[in-house]
């Protein structure tokens, strides 16, 4: 039950408030919903009331596609709710030709035959950076952010339905993942040997660590004993936008990122071997070296850059590719992470072990990426049950049947 804690403000729920303000003018009461402290309640509105009394008040009726969904992302980037890269790309979605084609309609007029019809513009009309037509993929990938951020319009009490919800958008595209086979993974690591690529690659290829998840390993969350297998835990990322390399500590991409999976033996001396490597790397830098505690660092211990590795990584594949000697065609850096669930998967690792090594929210996404690696499994299972039900052909008793109804015992046979 909600209670007023503020003038105009009532608690909904733990950091959950609604603002209540008068408008001028209208003299209509308006609201909007907080899901933050009540400082930051208190703050927006006073600040509706300031804009009211400086003549720069928007009425809900004001408010447009674009000039709300500029507001919205404004939004999520103070309280951070996203890392930098997924709120670039946010922005990207709904400020490019979304905003360019909708974003005049006044909010409250915004209609699913208008999203519609944007969307078949796209796939119709709208061409790529590379000159071809965007695909279906990147529009649903639009219409999921939009109608997320919409969902807030509706809560905030902006409009009254979502109308995302009823436009016909593409289906989300799921494409079989490019993997390596062992003998590509031979001649890859043939052609990194010795390269600062080949650890970052290799841990990738045993572990399905995403290239971040590599880049952000720190040593503290390795346990690398003399014998036998280790612990490797997932406790931060490196991240890159706006040109700027960040480390992330505690938080990856969703709470089953944070994980800590075992490795295996050869993995784990090859760690230890490269651990004494950069001690070396270390005294030779002296006071350049900078104390990060990183695995996979640059020869004075900086953050190395995501994409700087994912592009040095993708031109030794292209030339692998290009002289034959690898069966891909456009193979990159997580193309490491496709292969090891592919192969752990057909090796007849269970799924949920591959879900929770990967890091996946749910088992389900796993088995939409990957249901290609299980080819065999339903036809392991008839044999399975044909196994399991064999000898039951015959009846125990007999029983004969005349005009369709059984005469003698009732006895059900299998």
């Amino acid at each position: 039950m909600s209670k007023t804690v503020a003038p105009g403000i009532e608690k909904l729920g733990e950091q959950h408030y609604r603002v209540w303000w008068t408008e001028e003018g209208t003299g209509k009461r308006r609201s909007r919903v907080v899901r933050d402290t009540l400082e930051v309640a208190k703050k927006l509105r006073a600040s509706m009331i300031d804009s009211q009394a400086r003549g720069e008040y928007v009425t809900p009726q004001q408010v447009t596609v674009e000039g709300y969904l500029r507001a919205w992302l404004d939004g999520r980037e103070l309280r951070q709710e996203t890392e930098r890269s997924t709120q670039e790309r946010y922005r990207s979605l709904l400020l490019g030709s979304l905003a360019g084609r909708l974003g005049a309609i006044p909010l409250q007029q915004l209609t699913a035959e208008q999203i519609t019809s944007y969307y078949k513009w796209c796939l119709g009309h709208e061409q790529s950076n590379r000159g071809r037509l965007v695909g279906a993929e990147t529009v649903y990938k639009r219409h999921k952010v939009l109608k997320q951020a919409l969902a807030d319009a509706v809560r905030e009490h902006l409009i009254v339905r979502n109308p995302a919800i009823d436009a016909k958008a593409p289906k989300q595209q799921h494409h079989e993942a490019l993997t390596f086979t062992r003998e590509d993974t031979q001649t890859l690591f043939g052609a990194l040997y010795g390269d600062l690529l080949e650890l970052p690659a290799r841990i990738a290829l045993v572990t399905g660590l995403r290239l971040g998840e590599v880049l952000g390993l720190t040593w503290r969350a390795l346990e690398l004993p003399a014998q036998g297998p280790g612990k490797l835990t997932v406790s931060a990322i490196v991240s890159e936008a706006g040109g700027e390399v960040t480390l992330k500590r505690q938080r990856a991409k969703t709470r089953s990122s944070l994980r800590t999976i075992t490795i295996d033996a050869e993995l784990v001396e090859l760690l230890r071997a490269h651990r004494k490597a950069q001690v070396e790397q270390h005294l030779a830098a002296g006071p350049a070296w900078q104390n990060r505690d990183l695995v996979v660092c640059t020869y004075q211990g900086g953050l190395r850059r995501p994409s700087k590795v994912s592009y040095d990584f993708s031109a030794v594949v292209r030339m692998l590719e290009d002289a034959g000697a690898l069966r891909t065609v456009g193979a990159t850096f997580h193309t490491l992470r496709h292969t090891n669930a592919t192969l752990l998967l057909q090796a007849g690792v269970p799924v949920r072990v591959v879900s929770q090594r990967l890091g996946h929210k749910k088992v389900e996404i796993t088995l939409a990426i990957y249901a290609h690696a299980l080819p065999g499994q339903d036809e392991d299972a008839a044999e399975v049950a044909g196994g399991l039900f064999a000898g039951y052909a015959e009846p125990t008793m007999h029983m004969e049947c005349t005009s369709g109804a059984l005469k003698g015992p009732q006895i059900a046979t299998l």
